[in-house]
């Protein structure tokens, strides 16, 4: 049972039905054909990350991969927003159309907050190694991933379950999705940036060892390579 709706006309005003919507068939067939490919693609990457033919090939212990897991799975989440809002419009259904109007938002803002997370986990191995194998374990980023997404599905569904709008309505608020919208283009900008401070920090960090590298022998500059594999030096760069 859905809490007792507050009825607030200037709200109410900027409601966007969801189920009254129409679909034509050629749109149909492109949605479904690009769902399709993305629900495979999705469980494509998961499989790659997940196995490999040697067991000691799994990139499961890497905390860098988990992200991507993460990543894989949200798409898939708002993969599934999609479907349901097609089933809604299509076969009128308001069960899914309930569905898909208490989860409008929360798959885009998680796939950005997590993408936002994978930049920062990359900046930190780059920027502060040291720092980062002796505190991000595989277990930090589950749990950082699972908090991650809970925060964002409770504050984009919070005028669900504070009363202010209830699923069976089928509609989604314009205004709330403006502030979504808002929160996602910081999220976009935040990602961006860091991107682009990661370039300049892993090209800073490598020209310090390229110099020197460089001057070696053909033959030593190969063994010194070989020598600096991941693990077997402290200032490997993990990309």
């Amino acid at each position: 049972m859905y809490l007792k709706e507050v009825k607030m006309p200037h709200l109410i005003s900027f409601d966007k039905p969801v189920i009254t919507q129409s679909v034509s068939l050629t749109r149909q067939m492109y949605l479904i054909t690009t769902l399709t490919i993305g629900f495979l693609l999705n469980f494509i990457i998961l499989l790659v990350i997940s196995f490999s033919a040697q067991p000691k090939l799994s990139q499961l212990h890497n905390p860098r991969h988990l992200f991507w897991i993460g990543v894989s799975l949200i798409n898939k989440f708002y993969l599934i927003q999609c479907v349901l809002e097609l089933v809604a419009i299509v076969n009128q259904n308001r069960i899914a159309c309930a569905m898909f109007s208490l989860n409008a938002g929360v798959g885009y803002s998680s796939l950005l907050l997590c993408l936002s997370l994978a930049a920062c986990d990359r900046y930190s191995a780059i920027a502060h190694y040291e720092w980062y194998q002796r505190k991000i374990t595989n277990r930090v980023v589950v749990l950082t991933l699972i908090g991650s997404f809970l925060l964002t599905f409770v504050a984009i569904t919070s005028p669900f379950w504070t009363g202010f709008k209830s699923p069976s309505s089928c509609t989604v608020n314009l205004t709330h999705m403006h502030c979504v919208l808002a929160w996602d283009l910081l999220l976009g900008i935040f990602s961006v940036a860091l991107h682009i401070k990661i370039y300049i920090v892993s090209k800073a960090t490598i020209g310090q060892y390229a110099p020197t590298l460089n001057q070696l022998p053909m033959i030593q500059r190969s063994n010194q390579e070989n020598n600096h594999q991941p693990g077997n030096n402290e200032c490997s760069l993990h990309f």
